[in-house]
């Protein structure tokens, strides 16, 4: 060891799940269902998310290299609205903690395999009466070792060696083989590999057979989970071009904010407002093909609109890779087609058809499909006061295996997603928006921006 790695600190396992765990926290503790998705979509990389799960309990797996644990640092960062690429001496830190922590996990290990491995074992021990270590204690101080005797059959003119134990006689070997092997004792080696050969061909003859018949049954029986896995991508409110809103104002009333992991990391609570974009990605997990049917949002609560604070950014055009539109005011209606051509590409019109009524779609293990879904809160413009507020909802996938029919609820992890109409007249108590040529937000009179915005002689805000 040199001079300059033994004056370096050492950390311990617990500084590792400490710092590991306070960085998790930070980033609104994604689930490693997102963690492993956001890594899939950013970086192009797999880290499973039962690998992640491990990594996060309170009394986690330490990650055996860097790579997968540095995807997954940089997702946190990210989250948490914290700069990434991070100081060499501060990722060098990271790395030396999960090295550390994992160093001193492997020698615990070891330590404690050394120790069961020094204490006696109790399944190694002889426990037939009269052999085992400790016979001569429980049989009796001074007893004799019982004599060997040996018995001959006259039947038979064969000797066997039996060991006398009190009264009981137990033979050690014999020399004629038993019933079942006699048949082939009379046939000579050469008809015994035939013979062997053909037992063989037969037998894997019927396995064959078997498999080709309920071998894609018995995979679908013994395969566990749902036959469709879904992969959802979305991005975090205020990471990427677009109208937000937040409760309330924020303190002192900034003219000027930056639009950037600051105000991410600042407002976990900012709603997408108007529309919300999501990805599905779809992979068949059965031998035998799976079909689409539907897919529709199930509105689990709806609350008064947000009003407090708008943030608006340029978009960049529209989403042209849409699939389709669902409405959260109408569920019913399911997934509906969006114009994948022309002017409109990605949005879907009033009188669109449903999209599983031009699309068929089928799944067999490892084949994947995606769908684009636009989530609004209602096709109507302007935006009737009944569909007015703010939504918490997920989406229900339909699907037929064999014949029977299944649901599947997809969520954004283990959060259900999140989406808030314009608020109404007078509109919101604050507004911040790009204006020409600026780097960043500004803030505007919030009642000119909503009568700029908004035709004053409308009955509501747009959808």
């Amino acid at each position: 060891m040199t001079g300059r790695e033994s004056g370096r600190r050492r950390f311990t396992r617990a500084d590792y799940i400490n710092a590991f765990a306070k960085l998790h926290a930070d980033a609104n503790a994604p689930s490693p269902e997102r963690i492993s998705s956001w890594i899939r979509a950013r970086r192009n990389r797999r880290v499973a998310a039962n690998t992640i799960g491990e990594w996060l309990k309170p009394d986690p797996v330490i990650p055996r290299t860097d790579e997968s644990f540095l995807l997954v640092l940089e997702c946190l960062h990210t989250l948490g609205g914290k700069p990434w690429p991070l100081p060499s001496a501060v990722l060098d830190q990271w790395k030396q903690r999960r090295a550390d922590a994992f160093a001193e996990a492997r020698s615990t290990t070891a330590r404690s395999r050394t120790g069961s491995a020094s204490a006696p074992d109790a399944d190694t021990v002889d426990s037939e009466e009269g052999h085992g270590p400790d016979s001569t204690a429980e049989n009796g101080a001074g007893r004799e070792e019982a004599p060997e005797v040996v018995v001959v059959d006259m039947a038979r003119s064969a000797r066997r060696r039996v060991h006398v134990t009190g009264a009981v006689c137990r033979p050690v070997a014999s020399a004629t083989p038993p019933q079942w092997k006699r048949p082939l004792s009379y046939v000579a080696t050469p008809g015994k590999a035939v013979l062997s050969l053909m037992v063989t061909g037969v037998i894997g003859g019927v396995i064959t057979l078997l498999l080709t018949i309920f071998g894609p049954a018995i995979t679908a029986a013994v395969s566990s989970g749902p036959p469709i896995a879904v992969v959802v991508q979305t991005d975090a409110p205020l990471t990427v071009p677009g109208k937000y809103a937040i409760p309330g104002t924020l303190p002192d009333h900034p003219p000027h904010l930056n639009f950037g992991p600051d105000l991410v990391a600042a407002h976990p609570d900012a709603l997408s407002v108007g529309v919300f974009n999501l990805k599905l990605i779809l992979e068949g997990r059965r031998s035998r093909p799976v079909v689409i049917t539907d897919l529709r949002p199930r509105v689990l609560t709806r609350s008064s609109p947000v009003t407090g604070t708008l943030f608006e950014t340029p978009a960049q055009g529209t989403n042209d890779t849409v699939s389709g539109c669902v409405y959260l005011d109408d569920p019913a209606a399911g997934l509906m087609t969006a114009n994948s051509s022309g002017g409109q590409a990605g949005l879907c019109e009033p009188d669109a058809r449903p999209f599983f009524a031009e699309h068929y779609l089928t799944l067999n293990r490892g084949e994947q499909a995606v769908i684009n879904v636009r989530a609004e809160v209602s096709k109507q413009s302007p935006l009737p006061s009944r569909s007015i507020g703010s939504y918490e909802w997920e989406l229900l996938l339909t699907m037929v295996e064999d014949g029977k029919t299944s649901h599947l609820t997809i969520r954004d992890g283990a959060q259900p997603f999140r989406l808030t109409s314009f608020a109404p007249a007078p509109g919101y108590q604050a507004v911040y928006t790009f204006g020409s040529g600026d780097a960043d937000l500004k803030a505007v009179d919030p009642a000119q921006w909503y009568r700029d915005r908004f035709n004053a002689s409308s009955d509501g805000p747009p959808r």
